[in-house]
């Protein structure tokens, strides 16, 4: 299992304290599939150096996710 954890970049409750990510092959398609759904893009695809592209979004019931296509696929390991 892979992993982090980070501070917190404001004050006060967060909802669930957490983000779990979930990795994906094709983040495009995933980030269309989520606002079909009733998500909304919260934080837009960005890359992660030497780690590959991730976005944050939240699903219709308000929790916050991530979505995470690595560089290299785990499978591979």
């Amino acid at each position: 299992m892979y992993g982090g954890i980070m501070k917190p970049q404001h004050e006060g409750p967060w909802p669930g304290n957490m983000t779990l990510y979930v990795d994906v092959e094709d983040l495009a398609a995933f980030r269309k599939k989520i606002v079909t759904a009733g998500g909304k893009i919260m934080v837009d695809d960005q890359e992660v150096p030497g780690r590959g592209r991730l976005c944050l979004f939240t699903a219709p019931e308000r929790r916050m996710l991530g979505l995470r296509q690595p560089l290299v696929d785990r499978k591979s390991f």
